[in-house]
């Protein structure tokens, strides 16, 4: 401890120290886990049954000993039996850690010691490296543990303590379970074996007994009440089985590891030595030690400081087995008690009347249980009031009951009609301690209390609801009278209970009575449904309450997530499936009303009971499907109304147990044709099924890999006409197993893949009973072994002697078939007609397989398929021809997912029979061969090929072509790559289907199907790329569908409609097109809204003009209103287009006005030059151009003379205008050949038009050339300045003006005057050196 100088100016010190603590983590321990869920519990079954139990008791004499063995016994067999592992616990750990994420942190720290040793670059790099690596696996392990606690969450059979187990490890809450550090005396106790010697100390200090730990304390003179005693407690067997199957798998084990899972699947091996062993332990009298020691568990009481230990309760968890033992006892003494009256069962006669003094919560607790009551009684709806319940049943609040049974219980203690024990409860009355008469003389003192608890007790609250009655009630003279009287003043009165009608009869009566059914006027007064009045609306085919689809009396409620059987069902019904729900019981009675079925289905629910007469009334039913479900048992009786029964599944349930007296109940169905069912090991075929004359098939599903068929295992079934058998998983069969099926014609093996071994020979092997018979079909599928095998003469040497017409070798890994063995299997196979050999591994062996495959006689059908997928064909040149020989009788031939390489020309010899060829998913890479020799084939596959080169004889081989699949085969690109496309299928003219699917098909060839295509129904042109609709020849009547849905289609023209209109009766789906809903497309949506000739028009869906998407439903019922928001907007735009124009019209108009000269200036430019007009830089022809009036021709003319004998040119329009041009251009011609432009300025000369023209002009040349000192003004006659034009008054203010003499007042003012300033005026600027001064008037 330290103290540190003041801080700046104050006068406080810091105190400051240092502690040295050492945090103990928590320890690490290891403990053994359990996967229950794969465990073999048939064969540790087995295991237990021939364990040497009986062996202890021959070496062992001590009862602990004996226990010990019989412990470890139990223990070894389920180590071997049940996976188990030892798990590191650690306290701290993430919830997501794996050992993958540990490994990495190990590794991360090692490199990262490596770098602070070495400190190079290449350690440093490889610590960034392992520290990415640790942050990829975290990220990935919290992604998967949060997808399995969001799968756990959504799991169906989610039940509230799995869900608040999970929900408490993803909030944390369970977390961290350690204890804290505990206090003893003064000191603080951290590590974890100290404290649990501590606890120990403590917990054991509080069960002391005295100073002598042996020796019990001395008990009082004890009064037998019998003279009988219990001599001897024997267990018995069937108890001992009892309550091993009672036995709760979620309780946690003891500390000898024998978990509740092994007591209750294990009951049938384990109740008959553990019997022994309880039995010799009651004879020796006793206990064996094993059972006293527990594993003790603190709970902490929620109360307190957490380190103080008597805030911790202590639960110790006890041994399973000897849990077992303690029942037996306890039912021994039990028994033994009730059998001599030993019970008093006095205090239990009025309980319900003593205890009352539960809390509010518990009372609502308890009034709900009798409303659930009253519910389930009357098949009332939940949200019933509870009132209107009660009065229907005609019973009261449970307070209320017990509120008389209070008072008739104190009326018999008054009255003295209890035991003698009860009647000092008495309490006193007031007239017994007063002397005078009172009012209340009748009534009972009331008593005094300090806790609710003692308020609310019998007495003080009996006594009290006593002082309220009447007196006419106080003295009734009977009891039976105070009855009466009690239920008169309470209001309280019975109800007579009718029974009429079926059950269901009876619920719909009570609702209709309560005022709350199915009736949408009930539904409405509860919130229940919007609209109070019933839908008129015509059926759709879906049932309103279920949801189920409902299509001529068979009724589909697959996939909705049912959790009960619905009760609104057509009576009609013949056809019932509610597979793949979530239903879990079975109710009896619940198909009364459906009298008609002869279809159920039941299978993938989560079905765990099925009641007593759940099937009554199903005389009609021949199928019934309830496999993959948690069936445990059948209930008695439950076939015995099911006289029509013909199919029956059961498989993929838990009746691993389903034997004996069960098995009686199948065998009551006489009429049984098939059977589906599970076997586990040791199965034997019920000797009881015998019975079932009429079963002819049987489906067999394994359960177990250690299942082994062999001829003991259906010792009884030769006495049944077996004809069909399916064997789901098959791990091993005998070459005599089949030999009890004398009558069998089809068989069908599904190996199964996680197999130790391959049977594949042993199944051969078995075929071989069938030598010189007649079967219809052998099948072998599933089995994936990962070193395969090979078809060769060994295996198939035991096919030959069968007369067999079916054959299928489908996923069995086949590797390779030898040619001799299938040579010889072809030419001995005389009966054989159907071959499938498909998705196998055999080796490539291109088309020589072929060779040995026409020697079959009468083959119809062959199928090889998906076979060559590890092998194939590097692409190469193709070859001319590829010629192959097909057996003569063949039919139908596949060969799918094998072939690769390019497209060649293919003869097929023997080829004339072949009606189907299919060679779909095949790796074809170009498409530029034909097909010869298969003129009669009616169906063609060549889906998924590449036909990015193309040639349009590919299919003119094929001229009675009915059906074309080629979805997929990149036909978009072929068509564009080839010409001449459209005559692709001008040879197949008489096709009825046509699919073009998925081709990335832009636009269809001309021609395509403009063909004389007479017979065709269907084309298919759905997931391309399509615009437009499809062009189709006039005649085809006989079209009904074309599927053009996922193209790129936004409407349909007048044309194509119209084209559509002379289709007639053809069915066009459109789906998943983006359509267009705008003014544009008005007539399209238009035809939509009129034409039946969409089907899918409901999932039609456009985009709007606001880029929104909408049902095309949606928009064509407002059409009315979007056709006049269209027609709105076009008159709107037209209008606002007129008047734009008027208005531009109208500012050019005022534009023109205003700068006429302008324009004609620059239209009289352009119009020189287009005349190739050069213009004269700076050499001009005349000297000034002179303007004027014609009025003033005479004045000009001398003034002209006058100037021109000065040695000056003047131009003059006179003399100098080109006749025959326009007077415009002249006016232009002459202002730019001239050096000046004279105006003589006159009355008469501003009236003239063409005046102020010639002004405008010279102004606009003016202004262009930068030769505003061009122009000379001459006024000739006396004009005010107000009186000049605005363009005159321009010049007049911005140049010299030259005045006509004809004021004689003016100095200067002569003719001689005049002419020497115009001669000054119209020499060179250079030459000019006199200036004017600006605005006069010279």
């Amino acid at each position: 401890m330290n103290v540190s100088s003041p801080l700046l100016n104050l006068d406080h010190c810091i105190i400051f120290c240092k502690l040295s603590l050492k945090v103990k983590k928590p320890r690490a321990f290891q403990r053994r886990v359990w996967d229950y869920k794969s465990a073999d519990f048939n064969s540790l079954n087995t295991a237990l049954y021939n364990a040497p139990f009986d062996s202890a008791y021959e070496i062992f004499d001590d009862v602990n000993d004996i226990a010990s063995y019989t412990i470890d016994l139990i223990t070894s067999a389920c180590s071997e039996f049940i996976p188990n592992k030892i798990v590191t616990i650690r306290h701290k750990d993430k919830p997501w850690m794996s050992n993958e994420v540990r490994r990495a942190i190990r590794k991360r720290d090692r490199c990262f010691k490596k770098y602070q040793r070495t400190r190079r670059d290449e350690n440093k790099l490889y610590h960034i490296v392992a520290r990415r690596e640790i942050n990829r696996l975290k990220r990935d392990a919290k992604q998967r543990y949060e997808i399995n606690i969001i799968r756990s969450f959504s799991r169906e059979n989610l039940n509230p303590r799995k869900f608040w187990s999970l929900s408490k490890s993803v909030l944390g809450y369970n977390s961290d379970r350690a204890v804290p550090p505990l206090k003893d005396n003064m000191n603080l106790i951290s590590d974890d074996l100290e404290k649990a010697e501590l606890l120990n100390c403590y917990f054991s200090a509080q069960m002391h007994l005295g100073q002598h730990e042996n020796d019990l304390p001395a008990l009082p003179p004890i009064s037998f009440l019998t003279v009988e005693r219990l001599q001897d407690i024997v267990a018995v067997e069937s108890d001992v089985l009892k309550y091993l199957r009672q036995s709760n798998p979620r309780k946690s084990c003891g500390p000898d590891g024998i978990s509740n899972h092994i007591l209750k699947y294990c009951a049938q091996s384990l109740y008959k030595p553990l019997t022994r062993l309880f039995n010799f332990s009651l004879r020796s009298g006793v206990y064996p030690s094993l059972c006293k020691v527990s594993n003790v568990c603190l709970v902490y009481k929620n109360k307190g400081d957490k380190n103080i230990m008597s805030n911790y309760r202590p639960i110790a968890l006890l041994s399973s087995v000897f849990k077992i033992l303690e029942k037996i006892i306890y039912k021994a003494i039990y028994e033994f008690c009730e059998f001599h009256d030993l019970i008093i069962t006095e205090n239990s006669d009025y309980a319900d009347v003593i205890y009352d003094n539960c809390s509010s919560a518990d009372s609502a607790n308890i009034e709900h249980v009798q409303r659930r009551a009253c519910i389930i009684s009357t098949g009332a709806i939940r949200v019933t009031k509870h009132v209107t319940l009660l009065k229907e049943v005609g019973l009261e609040l449970l307070e209320t009951r017990h509120k008389v049974h209070r008072l008739t219980y104190l009326y018999k203690i008054k009255n003295h009609l209890v035991p003698d024990y009860l009647r000092n409860l008495h309490p006193l009355f007031h007239h017994n301690t007063e002397n005078y008469n009172l009012r209340r003389h009748a009534n009972l003192i009331p008593i005094r209390s300090r806790t609710v608890a003692y308020y609310n007790s019998f007495l003080l609250a009996t006594i009290r609801d006593w002082n309220s009655l009447s007196a006419e009630l106080m003295s009734a003279t009977s009891l039976a009278s105070f009855k009466r009287l009690l239920k008169k003043n309470l209001n309280l009165g019975s109800k007579k209970i009718y029974s009429r009608g079926h059950g269901y009869e009876k619920k719909i009566h009570t609702r209709l009575r309560l005022g709350l059914s199915a009736l949408n006027d009930h539904l409405y007064k509860y919130n229940l449904t919007l609209n109070r009045f019933c839908d008129f609306s015509p059926a759709k085919g879906n049932s309103n309450d279920t949801k189920c689809n409902v299509q001529n009396n068979i009724v589909d409620c697959r996939n909705l997530v049912l959790t009960k059987i619905p009760r609104d069902l057509p009576v009609k019904t013949t056809s019932l499936d509610l597979s793949k729900n979530s239903i879990k019981i079975v109710r009896g009675f619940t198909f009364q009303s459906l009298r008609n079925i002869i279809d159920l289905h039941l299978e993938y629910n989560l079905i765990q009971l099925i009641e007593i007469n759940a099937f009554h009334g199903l005389h009609r039913l021949r199928s019934l499907h309830l496999n993959d479900n948690f069936l445990q048992l059948f209930p008695n009786g439950m076939f015995e109304s099911l006289n029509g029964l013909q199919d029956l599944s059961i498989d993929s349930n838990k009746l691993q147990y389903f034997q004996d007296k069960k098995i009686k109940e199948m065998s009551k169905i006489l009429s049984l044709r098939t059977l589906s069912f599970d076997i586990y090991q040791d199965f034997k075929f019920p000797r009881q099924w015998s019975t079932l004359s009429k079963l002819t098939n049987l489906r067999i599903f394994t359960r177990s890999a250690k299942v082994q068929f062999n001829k003991e295992m259906f010792v009884h079934v030769n006495l049944m006409p077996i004809m069909s058998l399916y064997i789901d998983v098959v791990p091993f069969i005998s070459e005599d197993f089949l030999e009890h099926f004398p009558k069998l014609d089809s068989i069908t093996l599904s190996i199964g893949s996680d197999l130790p071994n391959s049977p594949i020979d042993q199944v051969f092997k078995s075929f071989g009973v069938f030598r010189g018979r007649n079967m219809t079909n052998i099948e072998i599928r599933s089995s994936r072994f990962n070193n395969g095998f090979t078809l060769n003469h060994k295996r198939m040497k035991y096919l030959w002697s069968i007369c067999l017409k079916r054959l299928t070798l489908h996923n069995l890994y086949i590797k390779d078939i030898l040619i001799y063995a299938m040579q010889v299997f072809s030419v001995q196979s005389t009966c054989l007609e159907y071959v499938d050999i498909s998705d196998n591994i055999i080796m490539d062996r291109g088309f020589s397989l072929f060779t040995v495959v026409q020697n079959f006689k009468n083959l119809k059908i062959l199928k090889f398929a998906g076979n060559w997928r590890h092998s194939r064909y590097k692409r190469s040149q193709p070859s001319r021809l590829l010629s192959f020989a097909l057996p003569k009788t063949l039919e139908e031939l596949y060969i799918e997912d094998n072939l690769a390489g390019d497209m060649s020309s293919v003869k097929v010899i023997n080829g004339l029979n072949l009606r189907v060829l299919s060679l779909k998913n095949s790796e074809i890479w170009s498409c530029e061969g034909s097909f010869a020799g298969v003129i009669n084939v009616e169906y063609f596959d060549m889906s998924g090929w590449t036909c990015e080169k193309l040639s349009i004889n590919l299919l003119y081989g094929f001229p009675n072509l009915k059906t074309l699949k080629a979805s997929g085969s990149l036909l978009g690109h072929g068509f564009v790559n080839t010409a001449g496309a459209g005559s692709f299928l001008s040879k197949n003219l008489r096709l009825q289907d046509i699919n073009l699917s998925s081709n990335r098909i832009n636009n269809i060839p001309n021609g395509l199907f403009l063909r004389p295509f007479d017979q065709l129904s269907s084309v298919n042109m759905s997931h391309n790329n399509l615009t437009i609709f499809p062009k189709f020849h006039a005649s085809k009547k006989a079209l009904k569908i074309i599927d053009l849905t996922f193209n790129s289609i936004t409407h349909f023209n007048n044309e194509d409609i119209g084209q559509i209109e002379k289709l007639g009766k053809v069915d066009i789906f459109l789906r998943g097109n983006p359509f267009q809903c705008s003014c544009k497309t008005l007539q399209f949506l238009k035809w939509l809204g009129q034409t039946n000739r969409v089907p899918d028009i409901l999932d039609l869906t456009c985009v709007t003009e606001k880029a929104s998407r909408r049902f095309m439903s949606e928009v064509i019922s407002n059409l009315k209103t979007f056709e006049i928001s269209c027609k709105t907007k076009f008159w709107l735009a037209f209008a606002v287009s007129i008047t734009s124009i008027i208005v531009i019209a109208i500012i050019i108009t005022v534009i023109f006005f205003r700068y006429k000269y302008a324009v004609e200036y620059i239209l009289l430019r352009l119009k020189t030059k287009m005349k190739n007009y050069k213009e004269l830089q700076q050499e001009y022809t005349n000297d000034a151009f002179i303007s004027y009036s014609h009025t003033d021709w005479e004045w000009v003319k001398q003034f002209h003379d006058k100037v021109n004998s000065m040695g000056f040119k003047l131009c003059l329009d006179a003399k100098d205008f080109i006749a025959g041009n326009g007077i415009a251009e002249n006016v232009i011609s002459a202002i730019d050949s001239s050096r000046k432009v004279i105006f003589i300025i006159t009355h008469d000369f501003l009236k003239s038009t063409w005046g102020s023209y010639e002004m405008e002009m010279t102004r606009m040349h003016a202004f262009q050339k930068g030769r505003e000192d061009m122009v000379i003004v001459v006024v000739r006659d006396k004009i005010k300045v107000t009186d000049m034009p605005e363009i005159l008054k321009s010049m007049w203010f911005k140049i010299t003006c030259i005045q006509w003499p004809n004021d004689d007042n003016m100095p200067y003012n002569t003719e001689e005057k005049f002419y020497e300033k115009m001669k000054m005026s119209l020499k060179n600027k250079e030459d000019t050196t006199l200036l004017y001064s600006r605005n006069s008037v010279i």
